[in-house]
């Protein structure tokens, strides 16, 4: 039996990409059900500077962890949590009004040291592993991550706050990912085979969308007030993966799976265009639906 503390304080920092830096694109957006003609500007051109975006600088997180490990006979168990604080998070804008720009499009967007956001979480994992007979093993685990991001602060500086970083990007940033993740697992491995069956659950999610509001328009302004602001609803959901493993001569293994077997989608949302432009966003298990593999591998 044995039972180990651990705690960290840690700094880094991470610098914008290149893409981030120099990218420029122009493209076809679906804004709330409409084709928008957008400029994705690099952060050191001249239409960045003359919007007041500032050049981007490097993410620096501050970081505090802490921990115990427990462990007795063949049972073990381990607890980590987390808090997480980022500073001049780099975001991707909304969109500005680019008609005067005179280049062909309506909106542009920028990467921009948008926001300062903290994260805390919680780490579980227990595990419990059985040897057998002849080199067998049965082993059984349960893990579980719980987290939370928020923003702290959003730094437009002189520009409009609902342009910059709306309360559409605001909430998909801090609920886009699960508020948790459960994860099941049982495993049998002998000297060549081995079976692995893994079931995942995330939490409901919630996103702002927007919907159409059915009503004639007449002018620019009523067409704009015809979007009202929904919520999407993805209800918790799970998915099974499986994976069969053997070893077909020395040093050499077949393996044959799937992930999400059971071909789980996250909830459709039908009352308009999601923001991924279809039927529902990738905010749990994906939007693919099932997969599955085979592969063969060599030791040397």
């Amino acid at each position: 039996m044995g039972l180990s503390l651990r705690a960290s304080v840690s700094s880094g920092f991470r610098a914008p990409s290149l893409a981030q830096i120099h990218y420029n694109l122009v493209f076809n957006n679906i804004v709330a059900g409409t084709s928008v003609r957008t400029l994705l500007a690099s952060n050191t051109s001249t239409v960045a500077k003359s919007f007041g975006i500032e050049p981007l600088k490097q993410e620096v997180a501050q970081n505090y962890a802490a921990g115990v490990t427990y462990q007795a006979g063949n049972f073990t168990a381990t607890v980590d949590g987390y808090l997480i604080d980022v500073t001049d998070r780099i975001i991707l804008t909304d969109y500005f009004d680019a008609t005067a720009l005179g280049v062909g499009v309506e909106a542009a967007q920028f990467f921009a040291n948008g926001v300062d956001t903290r994260t805390t979480g919680l780490d579980i994992i227990l595990n419990y592993n059985q040897p057998l007979a002849n080199e067998a093993s049965l082993s059984v685990g349960v893990a579980g991550n719980f987290n939370n991001t928020e923003i702290l602060a959003i730094k437009s500086g002189d520009l409009n706050e609902f342009t910059f970083f709306g309360p559409f990007s605001q909430a998909y940033l801090e609920a886009a990912a699960p508020d948790y993740k459960l994860n099941g697992m049982v495993s049998f491995t002998t000297k060549k085979f081995s079976a692995s069956l893994t079931w995942t659950q995330y939490s409901a999610v919630l996103l702002q969308d927007f919907q159409w509001v059915d009503a004639p328009a007449t002018n620019q302004a009523e067409a704009d007030a015809l979007f009202a602001v929904a919520t999407d609803t993805y209800e918790v959901a799970g998915t099974l993966d499986l994976s069969v493993s053997y070893e077909l001569f020395k040093n050499t293994r077949l393996t044959l799976g799937a992930n999400n077997i059971l071909n789980t989608y996250p909830t459709p949302q039908f009352d308009a265009w999601t923001d991924q432009g279809g039927f529902n966003d990738s905010v749990q298990m994906g939007s693919d639906g099932a997969y599955f593999f085979g592969r063969i591998g060599f030791a040397f």
